[in-house]
């Protein structure tokens, strides 16, 4: 009787009386540890033969070892293979275990291997009703899987593939963890794949979030590049209200290295670069103090450039109030830029 997993597939590939465990059983535990190279070449060609007899002889060997499988830089293409080969109710078992444990499940996830076999799984399962089961772990664990570059591959998985109905549970987490992403060095940039990737009702949710939390998102060195993403989809109702929300904000962000970047987005689109330009115009002396600033130049350069051409007036308006302060600026590290401008504007 044979009871040893890897004594079992030894067996059920070479033959019951397989002289092979007799010989040298030690050797084949090793399995456990580098997977024998020579039996792991034959149970994936066992797996390729499409015998269900021994798919599930396969199966029954391997399910226990499931999670080391699927993290395992060998193991991982059993895994594949094996979720290739099995049916429904075999998937289901698979499911069920790598599921059970919350912490292990996202720890595999975040896994070059273990990402790598849950995107396989979720190709096999895209139409199933099985597909509930992962999704539902995803977006519990949504906010690590995002933070993490293989983890959040695997949400971008369910994005390409599945139905906006199936992947319902994810835009919901997205929603609930907007800030958080934004804000963090690597969401940031997860979530803006994600906004991307996303369609229809749940992308307007989260394009209102970034907007309404522009002034803080924009004054964060990392959320300042959701607002600028959005405003780079040059779409004009958000545009309008983030340039509305951020009334008021425009020169202190003008003097922050990623708040000046999304100061000199909202004067490119003309309908409301007026915002920006009457904040600057309003501000009296610390008109002087941006145009003197390493990053608020940059915004004064952009504004001379863009109102020279769209708004003439205000253009003329805020070269008077430039000029008052030219000596100043001139004898200024940064402010001479300004001056530059400020000259061959005339």
């Amino acid at each position: 009787m044979v009871n040893d997993p890897v004594e079992e597939i030894c067996c059920l590939i070479n033959g019951e009386s397989c002289y092979k465990c007799d010989w040298d059983f030690n050797y084949f535990h090793q399995w456990y540890i580098d997977y024998n190279r020579k039996l792991f070449e034959d149970i994936l060609k066992t797996l390729e033969k499409k015998d269900r007899k021994l798919i599930s002889g396969v199966f029954d060997s391997l399910i226990d070892t499931i999670l080391m499988l699927m993290t395992d830089q060998d193991g991982h293409r059993m895994f594949v293979k094996l979720i290739e080969s099995c049916e429904e109710d075999q998937l289901l078992q698979i499911v069920l275990r790598i599921s059970k444990n919350y912490r292990w499940f996202l720890d595999a996830l975040c896994g070059e291997y273990g990402s790598i076999s849950m995107n396989k799984l979720i190709q096999v399962h895209k139409k199933s009703p099985l597909i509930s089961i992962i999704v539902r772990g995803l977006s519990i664990g949504f906010f690590n899987l995002m933070t993490n570059r293989h983890g959040a591959s695997v949400i971008f998985q369910c994005l390409e593939i599945l139905t906006p109905k199936k992947n319902k549970l994810l835009f919901i987490a997205a929603t609930e963890n907007c800030l958080r992403l934004t804000t963090h060095q690597h969401g940031c940039k997860s979530f803006q794949i994600f906004m991307e990737q996303t369609k229809g009702s749940y992308k307007d949710k989260l394009l209102d979030i970034v907007s309404d939390h522009a002034v803080s998102l924009s004054q964060d060195s990392f959320g300042n590049h959701a607002v600028q993403r959005v405003l780079d989809l040059k779409h004009p109702v958000y545009t309008a209200k983030i340039c509305r929300n951020l009334k008021g904000h425009y020169v202190r962000l003008s003097m922050l290295k990623g708040g000046s970047f999304v100061v000199e987005k909202c004067l490119r689109p003309s309908p409301v670069m007026n915002f920006v330009v009457k904040d600057l115009l309003q501000s009296g002396r610390h008109l002087q103090q941006l145009a003197g600033d390493q990053y608020g130049k940059y915004v004064i350069q952009t504004a001379l450039e863009v109102t020279k051409v769209a708004e003439p007036p205000l253009h003329r308006k805020l070269e008077m109030e430039l000029e008052q302060y030219q000596n100043h600026l001139a004898d200024s590290r940064y402010g001479k830029n300004a001056v530059r401008s400020l000259v061959s504007s005339f």
